[in-house]
């Protein structure tokens, strides 16, 4: 049940914004020598991708801002790992062997880590702990755990979730309207 309510949420939210911005994508691939009919078709080298399973999510706080107008693929996906409910109102997810569940985003803009490692308090040049997050290529695979393709995450130390009070999600789903984790 909850993988069906998953799915059906993440395609309103895509479709919605697939729809209001086909014009623009179209006119995006043609400076791009994309070729369009329904899918994107470049090179790997050229497409960035993001697994997001917190607010960067459809439908979450910083997806507008962030990834609207960026994203140009977009599907249901899981990775391994732990996540936890921060108390400021944001997920951490740590290395882990459990099921995340979020969505990979594919990305043309090359500078979307830059605006993405801001957002998260990433800076490549500090160590790991003196980040809030920290970013990595990780496996992705679909939510039945078939392996998709290796993408950026950000991730946060055990020891820091620990400091900041993390509350444990075993359900491997976070957001921010409490209902939806509520059938933990």
């Amino acid at each position: 049940m909850m993988r069906s309510c998953l799915s059906q949420y993440f395609k309103l939210l895509l479709m919605s914004n697939w729809r209001s911005r086909s014009q623009k994508l179209k006119v995006k691939s043609q400076k791009r020598s994309l070729t369009i009919n329904n899918e994107w078709q470049m090179t790997n080298d050229e497409i960035v991708k993001v697994f997001v399973y917190g607010t960067l999510k459809p439908g979450e706080a910083n997806y507008q801002r962030y990834c609207a107008d960026y994203v140009v693929a977009a599907r249901e996906a899981s990775a391994l790992g732990q996540l936890f409910d921060l108390p400021f109102g944001y997920p951490a997810m740590t290395p882990g062997s459990f099921k995340v569940y979020g969505v990979l985003f594919s990305f043309t803009n090359p500078d979307i880590l830059q605006q993405l490692d801001w957002l998260e308090d990433y800076d490549p040049q500090r160590a790991i702990a003196e980040n809030e997050y920290y970013r990595q290529q990780i496996e992705v695979y679909d939510t039945s755990l078939a392996p998709i393709d290796r993408a950026w995450t950000y991730l946060m130390t055990p020891e820091q979730v620990r400091a900041f009070g993390g509350v444990f999600l075993p359900n491997g789903w976070w957001s921010s309207q409490k209902s939806a984790t509520s059938d933990q």
